[in-house]
């Protein structure tokens, strides 16, 4: 009876375990804080790149699903934009406040010419100038809707800092500075290995439990008659 409980307790709690299995969703991730090598021009100050401000619809750091979120068009006003002082190229860097694990960046523009244009991504987990590592170059397309969100993808990565190297925006050449909405990221999907049906589970476990007690079983019959 001892041993028949054991096998139903092991099945049991193997479909228990299956049930709670399950992906996790990709996240959107605000960055805690940002530097610049570009300056700033006030009252267009960086950190208003960072902090929701401008957004039509505001978001959870770490707990608001990424595509979820951005299915709802989420719009940004220039009003809260950053602004460089000084012309491109220059640099942005993000810091997240935390390791995570990231495929993508969300970058709104800033309505207007102001908008990036053509940069490059890194990524580090110190923030050390020798850590960086590069994600790939990319291109905010202005004709999308400079006040909505582009979504710029890179292979998964682990990092706490993005730093984002601006090559130029679409202002003048004679002009050149360079502005930003609003950024954020995603946290790459975490999928776990696949997990076979809990009734398949627990058949498997009850069948080897019943084959290790038949084995017994035998073995107590082989002894026997050896013994006689």
């Amino acid at each position: 009876m001892l041993k028949t409980l054991s096998i139903v307790t092991v099945g049991a709690t193997v479909m228990a375990l299956g049930a709670i299995t399950q992906a996790e969703a990709a996240q959107i991730i605000q960055p805690q804080s940002a530097s610049t090598d570009l300056g700033e021009r006030e009252p267009f100050i960086l950190n208003k790149a960072i902090d929701q401000a401008g957004l039509s619809t505001t978001y959870t750091s770490g707990v608001t699903d990424f595509d979820d979120y951005l299915s709802g068009n989420p719009t940004h006003g220039f009003g809260s934009s950053w602004l460089s002082n000084s012309v491109t190229p220059g640099s942005v860097t993000f810091d997240l406040g935390n390791v995570f694990d990231l495929d993508g960046m969300a970058m709104w523009g800033t309505a207007g010419n102001f908008s990036v244009q053509n940069f490059d991504l890194f990524a580090s987990l110190t923030g050390a100038d020798s850590s960086f590592v590069s994600l790939g170059s990319f291109l905010q397309d202005f004709e999308s809707g400079a006040d909505t969100a582009q979504v710029f993808e890179f292979a998964p990565t682990t990092a706490q800092f993005i730093r984002m190297d601006i090559k130029d925006s679409y202002q003048p050449p004679n002009r050149n500075d360079v502005g930003i909405g609003e950024v954020a990221f995603r946290t790459a999907d975490v999928t776990p290995e696949p997990v076979p049906e809990p009734m398949t589970l627990f058949g498997s476990a009850t069948a080897l439990g019943f084959g290790a007690l038949v084995n017994r079983k035998n073995a107590k019959k082989q002894n026997k008659k050896d013994n006689n």
